[in-house]
């Protein structure tokens, strides 16, 4: 009996770290204060405009709220949702999302009446300073933040996993974390991908969408290795890893364990079962992985955003949009899933278990 012939499959995935939709002006400092709604609708449209554009099959987007004080309360992903069905008129993205931070200050109205009373307060400020908290504008009403990551995808998605790099503890101590921003509450979310009626059931793919902490190092090497763990632990499938990793590739030469340099990112692209587009290596002119560099999105000099691919996953084509949506500029990656690329043809004996080994 001779092989089915596996069609070949190709894939387009997208990856923005959105920023709340917040415009491409860095919100540092300002990130609780709520901005008009004008500017989020200008906002939104244009990171709609931009994916309308590529038109990807896959969509994995970082900094996305679900309803926040700062947004007036709109859920962006399922506005962005909604705005695509609209404009493509075709069937919507499957959407499935996953929080990162989540944060309420009516839960403990009190302590924050207080909090607020000495912010304000010029004569309470080493108290501040002390105990090592930023200084940020407050807005005049009560602060909600809820946002994280989000998959939208042209394709069904199923068993949807999320987990936070730090497991959940006192309810107050975190709520005092994220206003020092010393805990970021970042996650992962993984979704299973219905990308061929055929092959999806034998030969899972799996999309990981995840954005590693900003401002503590250590603890952003820490959760690189939990996610490197996490990659580890799905055999016989195809994998996607989006990634805002806040940190550079270091190149071949860097050496893992001497602890020189922030190696959150370069952990990931050694992973041995995962692969990487080889442009975004730095090499001696800087000029070939500059073009690649994503942040800040008015003269992107980091190499902070990629994908990555399972060995049996190619990529055949990668590239940094212009658009400024946000601070950060948009991956694009075009993959192929091909049988010819899996170990000893297992796709094509999967697809049809009649056919004897050769």
């Amino acid at each position: 009996m001779p092989l089915i012939q596996v069609p070949e499959i190709t894939l387009r995935v997208l990856s923005l770290n959105m920023q709340f939709g917040a415009g491409p002006e860095s919100k540092e400092g300002k990130f609780l204060l709520h901005f008009p709604p004008q500017e989020q609708d200008h906002n939104l449209d244009n990171i709609v405009n931009l994916i309308e554009e590529v038109d990807p099959h896959i969509i994995c987007l970082q900094e996305v709220e679900f309803g926040s004080s700062r947004t007036g309360f709109v859920n962006q992903a399922q506005e962005i949702v909604q705005r695509l069905a609209k404009k493509q008129e075709r069937e919507p993205y499957h959407l499935e999302t996953g929080t990162c931070l989540e944060f309420d200050e009516k839960r403990f109205r009190r302590i924050w009446e207080l909090a607020r009373y000495l912010y304000g307060e010029e004569r309470s400020q080493w108290i501040f300073r002390k105990l090592d908290i930023d200084k940020q504008e407050l807005p005049k009403e009560k602060i909600k933040i809820d946002f994280g990551n989000a998959i939208l995808s042209r394709y069904p998605l199923k068993d949807k996993t999320h987990h936070f790099f730090t497991p959940p503890y006192s309810r107050l101590l975190m709520d005092i974390n994220i206003i020092r921003r010393k805990d970021e509450r970042k996650s992962l979310l993984i979704c299973r991908v219905d990308y061929h009626p055929e092959i999806a059931e034998k030969v899972p793919l799996f999309v990981y969408n995840t954005h590693l902490e900003n401002k503590d190092p250590e603890n952003r090497k820490r959760q690189s290795k939990i996610l490197y763990d996490q990659l580890s632990q799905r055999n016989n499938v195809h994998k996607i890893l989006a990634i805002d990793g806040n940190a550079e590739p270091l190149g071949e030469d860097y050496d893992l364990e001497s602890g020189s340099q922030d190696e959150s990112l370069e952990r990931l692209l050694r992973h041995p079962e995962m692969r990487f587009f080889p442009g975004i290596y730095p090499r001696p002119d800087k000029e070939p992985a500059r073009r690649f560099a994503t942040y800040p999105s008015h003269q992107p000099a980091q190499v902070l955003d990629t994908t990555l691919t399972s060995k049996y996953v190619e990529i055949v084509n990668y590239r940094v949009h212009p658009a400024r949506v946000s601070d950060h500029l948009a991956v694009i990656a075009d993959i192929k899933i091909n049988a010819d690329l899996v170990r000893e043809n297992i796709l094509k004996q999967l697809v049809n278990p009649l056919v004897e080994n050769p």
